[in-house]
């Protein structure tokens, strides 16, 4: 189906502020702006309810990839209901009823807390314990999505969230379904056409499965357990499992390169060979999807009389923020990177293209692009 042109920028809605009103919502506060995207507080009318709400920029109307995402985020995160998949409030277009005229928006819960890039960075590695905590919270978030059909995609630090209440567990939260699609079907496989160009696929170098990495279509709930086993090594040794340069040597790694060495305390245990397991090259050696992979985690954590709960995780020197989210979950100064254009990665010249990979595409690319292009206009600070 043919969209319309985009309409002239002196057409498009203007963008609301402080005072102004978003559907039910009257906006308190501007917390940050990006290239295509800004991010404000706001209350409910009526509840007086405290939210976070999100809306796409005037000047990014005509492009189609971005607007695109955004809808499906919406469509995606709207349908989840697990307590640690970020929630969706409403929804809407502002200052227009015309689709192509207003400006899309959604609003979404505010918590206080930090993502999990901005924990690690601060603190390095986890304890297995706090490890385990965080990974079940994770895999039941990815549990409710496979159940549906939906594959994330785009799992990494910087899409947790651990929203921390003072004296009370983190609770985890997983965040940015911009990514996401179904696992099957032609009308999936229509919109993606429209998402993401041919040759080029959705993700993030350093969590990127080998099948994703080398371009392949036919993607599985099993890229999601490999992305959720290379935080799980991120959180048990402090750094990624592969690093490199480019984007493209970062997840060329992942398709030829051994598993690195894992910490001692955990290749002792079964958690160990969980781990490994988890990170095979092939898609049909790993758990099948989140379920699977949540099962033997827990089976594991018994056989070691780990608990998989989430101990309390202490923030030595760290404030407790107040953290509005968006759906990339991030805290550093862009608050639309979520929705940056994909960054086609070409392979050099004389290199071998892996499994015939054309292109390996990155939206958002590698951890240190990334964190130009995250989202700190989330952070309120307290």
């Amino acid at each position: 189906m043919n969209q319309p042109p985009p309409a002239p920028p002196s057409k498009v809605a203007r963008l609301p502020g402080p005072g102004g009103r978003v559907g039910e919502y009257e906006l308190v506060a501007e917390l940050g702006r990006g290239g295509v995207g800004a991010v404000f507080e706001a209350r409910h009318i009526e509840t007086r309810d405290r939210v976070a709400i999100k809306i796409l920029l005037p000047s990014v109307m005509g492009e189609r990839n971005i607007t695109a995402r955004f809808d499906r985020e919406i469509r995606v995160a709207s349908s989840l209901e697990s307590p640690h998949t970020v929630r969706l409030h409403g929804w809407g277009v502002h200052g227009d009823s015309d689709r192509y005229l207003g400006l899309p928006w959604f609003s979404m819960e505010f918590l206080r807390g930090l993502a999990l890039s901005d924990y690690l960075e601060r603190n390095g590695a986890m304890s297995v314990e706090e490890s385990l905590g965080v990974m079940v919270q994770i895999l039941e978030s990815l549990t409710e999505a496979h159940e549906r059909g939906i594959i994330h995609r785009d799992i990494k630090p910087h899409n947790i969230f651990l929203a921390a209440e003072p004296g009370v567990p983190c609770v985890v939260k997983v965040l940015d379904f911009g990514t996401a699609r179904a696992v099957s079907g032609a009308a999936d496989e229509t919109e993606l056409e429209r998402l993401t160009a041919t040759g080029m696929v959705a993700g993030t170098p350093q969590f990127m499965a080998p099948e994703q990495a080398e371009g392949q279509r036919d993607l599985t709930p099993a890229v999601d357990v490999y992305a959720a086993a290379c935080v799980w090594y991120q959180l048990l040794t402090g750094e990624p499992l592969y690093t490199g340069f480019t984007a493209y040597e970062v997840a060329l790694k992942h398709v030829t390169q051994a598993i690195p060495p894992m910490p001692a305390s955990v290749t002792a245990t079964p958690l160990g060979d969980l781990l490994h397991y988890n990170l095979a090259k092939n898609p049909g050696a790993r758990h099948t999807d989140a379920r699977t992979f949540l099962g033997a985690l827990r089976q594991a954590a018994s056989a070691c009389q780990t608990p998989t709960h989430l101990t309390p995780i202490a923030l030595p020197g760290l404030p407790v923020r107040e953290l509005p989210l968006d759906a990339t979950g991030s805290t550093t100064a862009d608050a639309s990177a979520g929705y940056q254009a994909p960054t086609a990665v070409p392979l050099p010249p004389g290199n071998p293209k892996p499994n015939g990979a054309v292109v390996i595409v990155v939206v958002l690319a590698a951890v240190a692009m990334a964190l130009a292009g995250v989202v700190a206009a989330l952070l309120l600070l307290g």
